[in-house]
């Protein structure tokens, strides 16, 4: 269990290292520490490509990744609307929130999916 509590704070620590936090304007409103999705989806494959299990992750596996952060509050959308599906590989803008992920165990069947999927053998137990 340790090793996916190890894995999950390498990607977070990545994750939050490499995407660029910068201030956006959009329609004449100023957002200060805020990145797009599409810039997300860009650093999060980079983290993900970079660790050794998961060399050939895809856009849609980082997305996934990104979308489970967005429902466990450790990013949000920083204008959020009542048709909010999930996370967006768009201009939306997003930012960290200060809580800490609350479903690890979640987080590592997704892990366990996108290992499978790029052809890894791991064993998760």
């Amino acid at each position: 269990m340790f090793q996916y509590t190890e894995m999950w704070n390498e990607i977070q620590y990545n994750f939050t290292s490499k995407i660029c936090v910068k201030t956006h304007y959009r329609f004449l409103k100023t957002y200060r520490n805020t990145f797009t999705g599409s810039s997300a989806t860009t650093a999060m494959l980079g983290v993900l490509r970079d660790m050794p299990r998961f060399e050939k992750a895809t856009t849609k596996q980082s997305k996934k990744v990104l979308n489970k952060l967005l429902q466990n509050h450790i990013i949000e959308n920083v204008k959020p609307s009542d048709k909010d599906t999930g996370f967006s590989n768009s201009k939306t803008l997003y930012r960290f929130c200060s809580s800490s992920f609350s479903d690890q165990e979640e987080f590592r069947e997704i892990l366990k999916q996108i290992a499978q999927n790029v052809g890894m053998m791991i064993i998760f137990t």
